[in-house]
């Protein structure tokens, strides 16, 4: 997941249970909700004032808090 973590050991460093974990991403997380998601996030954080700080000669720059992961596809310029 997000946390690069398995459910197991979500569950061993939160406070809640593995049990509980595995019934919501068996059950709740399907692709559409966390598209829908992400769409929130990015809108909410759009609209804060630290975005015009990454805004460099008209190029939206952003940060993945320094973790580089390789992936199929051209994802970053």
């Amino acid at each position: 997941w997000g946390t690069n973590m398995r459910l197991y050991r979500m569950g061993q460093v939160s406070d809640i249970e593995y049990s509980n974990l595995a019934t919501t991403s068996a059950y709740l997380i399907r692709l559409e909700t966390l598209k829908d998601a992400n769409v929130c996030i990015s809108n909410a954080t759009s609209k804060l004032r630290i975005v015009q700080c990454y805004d460099l000669d008209d190029f939206i720059h952003s940060s993945s808090d320094g973790q580089k992961y390789e992936t199929l596809f051209h994802t970053l310029q």
